[in-house]
C-alpha cells in the first residue's frame, strides 16, 4: 500500500489540503524510500535556485519544502547548487558526473547522505539567479492558485503588463488567464516603463508542474501484485494500489469506490 499515498501527496501538491502529519507519512513510506540512481539524469531548476540531478530526486525534496516549485526543465541559468543522493544502505563508491566536470567524479558516500556539487555559472544571458523563480506557471494548479487567498505580504513586483503586483502570489493569479505575462523587475513599476504587447511577447512551453514530475516519477515504479485489489469510480477494478495511483496520474478526477 505504499505507492497509494503517492497519489495523495499528487493533489497536496495541487491543492495544500492535506494534513501536514499525512503528507510526512507518505513522503517516508514512498518518496524518500525511492532509489534515485535508477532514474535517468533529467535536471530540474527549483524555485529555490536548486539544481536537481532527476525528478526523483526533485520530489523527494518537496517533501521536505512543500513550496518548492519547478522553475524549468534542464539546468538552472546562471549555475546552481546541483543535488543527487546516492541511496546506500552502507558506504560505497559512487559516481558522480556534474556539469562541473569533464568526466566522472569517484568518491566514497557515506549511507544514505546527499551528495552536492557546485556547477559554475553559464553565460548569463537571461535574468539573474534571484529572478529565476518567474519562470514558474503551474498549468495544472491554475484552478487552486486563483482560488488560493494571497495575504497582505508586500513584496511588490513590476510585470510586463506594466501593473506593479503586491507579491508573487497575486502575479501568479494573473499569469493564469496572460500566460505571456512575466516579470519585469522587483519593486514598484516606475511608471515610464515601455513594455512589447501581450500579444506578441516571446511565449515559451511552460514547466510542467510539480504534479507531473511527481506523475513522471511514478510511471517508473514497476507496480508489485500485493493481492489488494482497489475498486475505482470508472468501474476498474485495479490489481493493486499501484496500479490505481498510476491511472489516477491519467485520470486525477479518478478516486476509490466499493468493490
Amino acid at each position: 500500500m505504499k505507492v497509494f499515498g503517492v497519489c495523495v501527496l499528487l493533489f497536496t501538491v495541487a491543492r495544500s489540503q492535506l494534513n501536514p502529519g499525512n503528507v510526512n507519512t507518505v513522503c517516508l513510506n514512498v518518496v524518500n524510500s525511492l532509489d534515485c540512481r535508477r532514474f535517468d539524469y533529467k535536471p530540474i531548476c527549483a524555485s529555490d535556485g536548486t539544481q536537481f540531478s532527476t525528478e526523483c530526486e526533485f520530489a523527494k525534496a518537496h517533501c521536505l519544502d512543500a513550496n518548492l516549485k519547478v522553475v524549468n526543465e534542464g539546468r538552472c541559468a546562471g549555475g546552481a547548487t546541483t543535488t543527487q543522493a546516492m541511496t546506500t544502505a552502507g558506504a560505497t563508491q559512487g559516481t558522480v558526473v556534474t556539469a562541473a566536470t569533464s568526466g566522472p567524479v569517484t568518491m566514497t558516500i557515506p549511507p544514505d547522505q546527499t551528495v552536492t556539487q557546485t556547477i559554475p555559472p553559464d553565460v548569463i544571458t537571461s535574468a539573474p539567479p534571484a529572478m529565476m523563480t518567474t519562470d514558474i506557471y503551474l498549468t495544472a494548479v491554475c484552478n487552486q492558485v486563483v482560488n488560493t487567498p494571497c495575504g497582505t505580504e508586500s513584496n511588490p513586483l513590476c510585470a510586463t503588463d506594466g501593473k506593479t503586483y503586491l507579491n508573487y502570489c497575486e502575479f501568479a493569479k494573473s499569469r493564469c488567464y496572460l500566460t505571456a505575462l512575466q516579470i519585469a523587475y522587483t519593486g514598484q513599476c516606475s511608471g515610464t516603463d515601455t513594455f512589447p504587447p501581450l500579444t506578441t511577447a516571446a511565449r515559451t512551453t511552460p514547466p510542467p508542474s510539480v504534479l507531473d514530475i511527481i506523475c513522471r516519477t511514478l510511471e517508473q515504479v514497476t507496480c508489485a501484485d500485493d493481492g489488494k485489489q482497489v475498486c475505482a469510480s470508472n468501474g476498474v477494478a485495479y490489481a493493486s494500489a499501484c496500479d490505481f495511483e498510476k491511472a489516477k496520474c491519467q485520470d486525477r478526477m479518478l478516486t476509490v469506490d466499493a468493490c
